[in-house]
């Protein structure tokens, strides 16, 4: 089984990431404890549910964290391809991205700077060996279109056929119109 682990920092994208695995046909799975992963995959593999898994794993189970390669080492050894992928940005974009969502970060208190400095802390051997993407100066399109280039192309081709008068003009939506 292809196994994609996307991991970082809270607020880097990792939403974004997995929906773009999504859309090329990957089971996603978001905040997976460490210690079910094993388990997850061999019943993915045992009923021939997905040959393509995404999980995201980050901070918030700061309790299974240590368990991390272990359980990758586990997986390896049962012959799945495995590759971390590990979503950065810079602190001012962190701080941006929580001030504009008026989220709170999940390792903060009163700070939003303190909890990104914890999730950089406690993330730091995650990014050993990993795909690194810096989300920074990237659009949802671009990390969007970077992630099914690496993982896979871009998806199934959809064409949409519509039938319509002209009476109202072209609908703005429409890329091509056959007259």
């Amino acid at each position: 089984m292809q196994i994609v682990v996307v991991t970082g920092l809270s607020g880097a994208g990792k939403s974004t990431a997995l929906r773009a695995l999504e859309d090329i046909e990957y089971y996603c799975v978001d905040n997976l404890p460490v210690t079910f992963m094993t388990e997850l995959v061999e019943s993915l593999a045992r009923d021939g549910q997905a040959d393509k898994l995404a999980v995201a794993i980050d901070s918030r189970q700061r309790r299974y964290l240590h368990l991390w390669q272990t359980e990758l080492a586990r997986l390896r050894g049962a012959g799945h391809r495995i590759e971390v992928m590990f979503l950065d940005a810079s602190d001012d974009v962190l701080l941006r991205r929580f001030s504009e969502t008026r989220r709170r970060h999940p390792l903060s208190g009163d700070q939003v700077s303190d909890g990104i400095r914890k999730d950089r802390e406690l993330l730091a051997e995650f990014r050993i060996g990993a795909a690194v993407v810096d989300s920074s100066n990237l659009t949802t399109h671009q990390m969007k279109a970077i992630i099914q280039d690496r993982y896979g192309g871009t998806g199934k081709l959809a064409v949409t056929l519509v039938s319509f008068g002209w009476k109202h003009g072209a609908p703005v939506e429409f890329n091509l119109v056959f007259d």
